[in-house]
């Protein structure tokens, strides 16, 4: 299991990365400067980076976390215990970073929300409400992450057997929930913004489509939480969820910009488009207008 684990840790984590460097290419390429969007994703390429890192090792030392039935005849070597102990204070590290991928992930989508919504009279009240939810919740899922154990050496100590406390399941169930709620918020979002943009049905349906794929990140964490919870003792099936989790909200929030940037480099080579290209990819609320939905994907 913690072979294939690494397999899928590597292939996941590769895969966000090529996706999100991408759309840093195409951005250049498009000779477009860096928005607040692509920033965020280099930090989120920092945070994916540091927890293939420290997952990897986690993986292929182990931590504390060994069930009852197996320390009743398990006999823990100074070298063993050495490695268990720095994978563990990896594991909890790296559930940090996981979470600030997947928050900055929801800032990127929400920054294309609000280049949509430039110019408009609820702009600034839409936008503290969002910031103020995604912001506390991820302080939240930040601070759970060290609030189950007492004292905090628990967290890494081996011997003796620290408890059910670095099953982390209270972490897990928080984190889950934060994120099944800000996701749905994210993704109910598109219904209230496209009846308000003056562009054709098949656009519409076309970009709404790419943003409903998010659907599968609530999808994959309303399975993963039983299964976890059941695997409670199991480090590798709770990585390879994760992995996934990563994986799938890259897709989500980042194919919208790289399918606009493609389209956009895509138009530019036939020259009786250009002026019209030009046009549409002009800077989203410049002259005070409401930016179309061929500007959102482009943003």
């Amino acid at each position: 299991m913690e072979s294939q684990t690494v397999v899928a840790l590597w292939l996941f984590s590769c895969l966000a990365l090529v996706i999100m460097g991408t759309r840093l290419v195409l951005r250049k390429m498009a000779k477009q400067p860096f928005n607040l969007g692509d920033y965020l994703t280099m930090g989120a390429c920092l945070c994916c980076i540091a927890r293939l890192s420290m997952t990897h090792v986690v993986l292929i030392w182990g931590t504390n976390n060994v069930s009852v039935a197996i320390r009743k005849t398990h006999v823990f070597s100074a070298d063993e215990i050495y490695r268990r102990t720095i994978g563990s204070k990896l594991a909890i590290t790296a559930r940090c970073f996981y979470n600030t991928f997947l928050w900055l992930q929801k800032f990127v989508l929400l920054d294309v929300y609000r280049r949509l919504l430039l110019g408009t009279w609820y702009e600034k009240h839409i936008m503290i409400v969002f910031l103020s939810v995604l912001s506390s919740t991820w302080v939240v899922v930040t601070v759970v992450v060290f609030t189950e154990c007492h004292p905090f050496r628990l967290y890494w100590q081996v011997v003796p057997d620290p408890g059910t406390c670095v099953e982390a399941q209270m972490e897990l169930f928080v984190m889950a929930s934060l994120n099944i709620l800000t996701d749905v918020m994210l993704l109910t979002f598109p219904f209230l913004l496209f009846t308000h943009f003056q562009t054709s049905w098949k656009l519409k349906l076309r970009l709404f489509a790419l943003f409903t794929l998010g659907v599968f990140i609530v999808i994959i964490t309303i399975v993963r939480l039983p299964i976890t919870r059941e695997n409670r003792e199991s480090q590798p099936d709770r990585s390879m969820w994760t992995s996934t989790e990563m994986f799938v909200a890259t897709i989500v929030v980042n194919a919208p910009t790289i399918y606009g940037l493609w389209n956009n480099l895509r138009r530019r080579k036939r020259p009786d488009t250009l002026q019209s290209n030009s046009q549409v990819t002009g800077g989203a609320g410049q002259s005070g207008e409401r930016p179309t939905l061929p500007q959102m994907v482009n943003a």
